[in-house]
């Protein structure tokens, strides 16, 4: 399954969000360093990094999996940045230019995952081309 992620638009976004992410998180109180900036950090950094494990991935399956964790860590992400907003850490303008983009690479994301799982591939352990 191995192919080169960096041409893919969700890492692309991916990891520009990162640098979105560690922006905002200077606006927020060093209170919060151990707890709410901490794991957006992780949650959003981990994003990238699973897409790129799951492309190195030999099999459809395993590929899958960590494209599902690098979903599911946008929406933890999504869950923080609600946090952030309701205790007002992050004004109006912020959270929605933030949650935009993370709502966006949710969805292309998942659009991705989807066709990802219909496409056919080589089997580097049974060397024939598979389906699903």
């Amino acid at each position: 399954m191995a192919h080169d992620v960096s041409k893919l638009e969700i890492y692309n976004l991916a990891v520009s969000l990162v640098k979105d992410i560690y922006e905002l998180c200077s606006y927020l109180p060093q209170s919060e360093d151990r707890n709410l900036i901490s794991q957006m950090k992780r949650a959003v950094v981990s994003v990238p990094l699973n897409l790129v494990e799951g492309s190195a991935r030999f099999t459809k399956k395993s590929s899958l999996q960590f494209f599902f964790y690098a979903y599911g860590s946008l929406k933890e992400l999504a869950a923080i940045l609600k946090i952030c907003y309701s205790l007002g850490f992050v004004s109006p303008t912020q959270y929605n230019e933030v949650y935009k983009k993370v709502d966006t690479l949710c969805r292309k994301c998942y659009c991705y995952m989807k066709s990802f799982n219909e496409m056919e591939y080589y089997s580097w352990f049974t060397k024939k081309r598979v389906r699903k």
